[in-house]
């Protein structure tokens, strides 16, 4: 558990709001809505800084000492979670 704890604490407090918010949602969703979530919040993480933070700690620079938008889970602001479950536009379509 300590070990989970710390692999945790060091990712991002946005992302781990967000995760937990999808896996609640998640569990009431077919699959199609599921994968529309999926969608949705991929395209959403591409408009954060903590993704390119991210990115810029393990690939480029590889300093893996990101610093994230938020310090940690208690900093991050309800709304910002609720951004991430909008629908897609257009909405996600599946061949039959």
């Amino acid at each position: 558990a300590r070990k989970q704890r710390g692999f945790l604490a060091a990712k991002s407090p946005l992302a781990l709001h967000v995760t937990f918010e999808a896996l609640k949602q998640g569990a009431k969703l077919d699959f199609r809505a599921a994968m529309a979530q999926e969608l949705g919040l991929s395209l959403a993480f591409l408009k954060t800084p903590d993704f390119f933070e991210g990115v810029r700690a393990a690939v480029i620079d590889k300093d893996r000492n990101p610093k994230w938008a938020d310090a940690n889970v208690a900093a991050v602001k309800p709304g910002r979670i609720a951004r991430f479950f909008v629908a897609t536009t257009p909405p996600l379509q599946f061949l039959d």
